[in-house]
């Protein structure tokens, strides 16, 4: 049990196993075990990692505590939340220990809990409507065009969930919904980081955003997809974050597909990380200029 619970016991588990009381004081005197935490025993052969300090967590009450909030967008993997501070949410009343965070709730539905990597957890669902109020919209959107693009939920299951939970003048639930609704049925997001940015930048200047991830077909086979289009104007945006680190053959392909396109009358418009994140007001005076629209001045 302790080689599959990161190292972690409750006193009630190391009962099953066998063990008195008067055999784990022996154990803890002798150095093979430490009290980690209230009621939770850690195998000092096991060393501290941070999937430890939030199993402990959990362990304190089992089945009744969650790892959640940015703990819990770490865990899922979501962009932009780090492993740094442990949040839990918890219907049973304790008090914090190890510097952990503790939110009390009333009750958890099993829709909004699941078991991850051994380790309880908020849904993907739940984690972002914890995470819309506890964190800046901007940090919130990327998380949440990370979870759609992986698949890690559903725009329907999610809008279900806000509108279970979403209360009114409930911290974060007036920023989520307006993510949610530029992002229409959700059949389409932006796939990487830096389109979100791009998304951001465009609609602070007041600029049109075009359809993403747009297919480009002849004779029934796919011969370019591109990060953003604009039908009407022929202009195609694209924005290169990692890939353009890629290598050699990556930037034939990039330079293969954008000829394609100039031939056949389309502008093409590719930007870098650093043009994006750095140089705000030049993108959105080239996209502007492109597009035949006058852009919001945005400082760079």
């Amino acid at each position: 049990m302790l080689a599959t619970n990161y190292g972690l016991a409750t006193r009630g588990q190391l009962r099953q196993l066998g063990y008195t009381d008067s055999g784990i004081t022996r154990l803890v005197r002798s150095g093979r075990l430490e009290r980690f935490l209230p009621g939770v025993y850690r195998s000092t052969a096991v060393a501290v990692s941070w999937a430890t300090e939030a199993m402990g967590g959990c362990l304190r009450s089992p089945g009744n505590v969650w790892l959640s909030h940015t703990a819990a967008g770490a865990h899922h993997g979501f962009t932009g939340c780090a492993k740094n501070r442990l949040e839990f949410l918890s219907t049973a009343h304790m008090r914090s220990a190890r510097g952990h965070i503790l939110h009390l709730v009333d009750e958890m539905p099993e829709c909004d809990v699941e078991v991850l990597r051994g380790i309880p957890v908020t849904s993907p669902a739940r984690t972002l409507l914890d995470l819309a109020a506890a964190v800046d919209e901007e940090v919130l959107e990327v998380a949440l065009d990370d979870a759609l693009c992986t698949h890690k939920v559903r725009l329907p299951r999610l809008k279900w969930r806000l509108e279970q939970l979403g209360v009114k003048g409930k911290p974060g639930t007036v920023a989520l919904r307006r993510l949610l609704d530029v992002r229409g049925d959700g059949s389409v997001v932006p796939t990487t980081i830096l389109e979100t940015k791009l998304v951001r930048l465009l609609r602070s200047a007041k600029l049109p955003i075009g359809q993403a991830q747009h297919i480009f077909q002849e004779n029934g086979r796919v011969v370019a997809r591109v990060d953003f289009v604009y039908p009407e104007q022929r202009v195609v945006v694209e924005v290169d974050g990692a890939r353009w680190h890629a290598g050699q053959r990556a930037r034939v392909r990039d330079a293969e597909r954008d000829n394609y396109l100039n031939v056949r009358g389309w502008t093409v418009l590719r930007f870098t990380w650093f043009d994006v994140v750095e140089r705000p007001g030049y993108v959105a005076q080239q996209i502007g200029l492109a597009l035949g629209v006058r852009p919001l001045f945005v400082p760079d």
